[in-house]
């Protein structure tokens, strides 16, 4: 395989090929954070632009949208593209497919299969992607960021493969390539890697004006009503709703943070039986550790990419044994919060670790 980068010029002419769902059916995954109506319009607005940019690209002899939409059909009208509806069973690669088709009885020797989710994508990107073939018999492909996805294929006609839109594409499409005797070469973009597809992606949107509309959709946080009904529900409806709300606020990348635990101390006033943290102090070599054992634990916490300092405590221990009290007497403190202040800032000024805190009870001013 080839892999092409962002700097080449020039390209075949060729028609473009960019289907759309029935607005009803698209965007499924941004449900949860966006209405249909909103969904519906973010849609429209990203085929304009994919329209728009297809419009001075170099190389384009004209584009086919392929959809039954009337007003994903005004849209595609208003960037002078063709609109051909496909037959009402076809899924999307049946779409692609009738496209494809459609392409060549209009004698076009290229097909490019763009869709209409990518409003990042540049003139300039796509015209380097029309000279990215090395041979006649090349296929092109625009992997998605993640390099799961295709988000711009360009085919050889007639077609010597079918197409194999969803969960992992891109190596679909490389494998049946290959398998037909065609070179294949890739091409890696920013903007034309960008899909707008899940909820994390419309951050993407964010800083461009004609999208201000989506940072104006209603929040996913519940009313207060709707919090208080939440009392009563039972766990399946806890879950759905707490679901819905994270993605909404987050999508669905799960994100973490190294950690190393700084065991302040081990001593604790309460007596919680299924504990295993807590000990007495004669179970212990020392109440508290020093400001030179919490360094090194946080040095060496450092050194193994870790990015925080989860310091771990018992619940006020100097109420509660006398050695606690003597211990931190002698470290130059009053009481376990305070020395675990003083820890955090050591840690926070030496390694940069950012301090994360299980202090256990707390009064209004700690």
């Amino acid at each position: 395989m080839t892999r092409v980068d962002c700097a080449m010029s020039g390209a075949p002419k060729t028609l473009a090929i960019v289907p759309v769902k029935l607005l009803a059916a698209g965007k499924q995954r941004l449900a949860i954070g966006l209405d249909g109506e909103t969904r519906q319009r973010l849609v429209l607005t990203m085929l304009d632009d994919v329209l728009a940019t297809l419009a001075v690209t170099p190389g384009i002899a004209g584009v086919l949208v392929v959809s039954r939409s009337p007003e994903v059909a005004a849209i595609a009208k208003s960037r002078n593209a063709q609109v051909i509806g496909e037959p009402e069973d076809a899924d999307l690669n049946g779409a692609v497919a009738f496209g494809l088709e459609a392409a060549h009885g209009r004698g076009a020797a290229r097909a490019l299969v763009l869709p209409a989710d990518v409003p990042l994508a540049t003139t300039a990107e796509l015209g380097r992607l029309l000279t990215a073939a090395t041979a006649p018999r090349t296929v092109v492909i625009a992997p998605a960021l993640d390099d799961n996805g295709t988000n711009a294929l360009m085919l050889p006609l007639p077609a010597a493969i079918v197409p194999a839109y969803g969960a992992s594409s891109f190596s679909r499409h490389v494998e049946l390539a290959r398998g037909a005797g065609l070179a294949v070469a890739t091409l890696h973009c920013d903007g034309l890697g960008h899909d707008i597809d899940l909820p994390r992606d419309l951050s993407l949107l964010a800083s461009i004006p004609r999208y201000a509309f989506l940072a104006e959709r209603p929040s996913a946080l519940p009313t207060d009503t709707e919090a208080m009904a939440l009392l009563d529900a039972d766990l399946a409806t806890l879950m759905k709703t707490a679901e819905a709300m994270t993605v909404a606020a987050h999508g669905t990348v799960v994100t973490y943070s190294k950690k190393v635990f700084i065991p302040l101390t081990k001593l604790c006033r309460d007596v919680c039986h299924y504990c295993t943290f807590a000990h007495a102090p004669r179970e212990v070599a020392a109440p508290y550790l020093s400001p030179d054992e919490v360094l090194a634990i946080a040095r060496d916490g450092k050194a193994q990419g870790c990015k925080e300092a989860l310091f771990t405590l018992g619940d006020k221990p100097e109420i509660r044994y006398a050695a606690a009290r003597e211990a931190l007497a002698d470290l130059g403190y009053d009481s376990t919060l305070a020395y675990l202040e003083a820890m955090a800032t050591l840690v926070l000024k030496e390694t940069g670790l950012l301090p994360h805190l299980n202090p256990g009870l707390m009064d209004e001013a700690w």
